[in-house]
């Protein structure tokens, strides 16, 4: 049987930095031609970014369970603030 080479894991913080730069190139775009298209290329462009940083944070498996944990407590929060039903 072919065995499938192994996958390398993603290297964010090197993506990451890579698209600083290409959030830059957006932002002195919209300077320089300002109008709805460039404004929404910046807006992806951003977003990347904020994918990346928060890739480059910690395991897959540790920020999925702080997220379940923070949702857990936002929804127990809202539950004890409601008023109990007559």
């Amino acid at each position: 049987m072919d065995e499938e080479p192994e996958k390398q894991p993603v290297d964010y913080i090197k993506l990451t930095l890579e698209q600083v730069e290409t959030v830059r190139k957006a932002a002195s775009d919209l300077k320089d031609s300002p109008g709805k298209e460039s404004e929404h290329d910046l807006e992806i462009e951003l977003e990347k970014l904020c994918f990346y940083q928060n890739s480059a944070k910690g395991k897959p498996k540790i920020r999925a369970f702080q997220a379940t944990e923070l949702v857990r407590a936002i929804v127990l929060g809202r539950a004890i603030m409601q008023k109990p039903q007559s």
